[in-house]
């Protein structure tokens, strides 16, 4: 069974935003999470679902459980 994940939008420590992955309660930058493929958005992760959905499931399943910042912590975007 693959681990849930959401994809949402949110403000890096930097104050620019961009496209996270939570898993569990806890967000991951979802640029980091992909090494870098065309994650700087959601929509470009939807744009290029056929590819982004089967990387997002695998480190979804493998993502460190102590990594990324806590729900509570983030600043979500609409």
């Amino acid at each position: 069974m693959a681990t849930e994940y959401r994809l949402l939008s949110y403000t890096a420590s930097s104050g620019a935003p961009v496209a996270g992955v939570l898993i569990g309660e806890r967000v991951y930058e979802a640029a980091k999470l992909l090494g870098g493929s065309d994650a700087s958005s959601v929509l470009g992760l939807l744009q290029a679902w056929d590819t982004s959905h089967p990387k997002l499931e695998a480190a979804a399943t493998s993502a460190d459980p102590k990594g990324g910042v806590p729900l509570a912590q983030v600043k979500l975007l609409a």
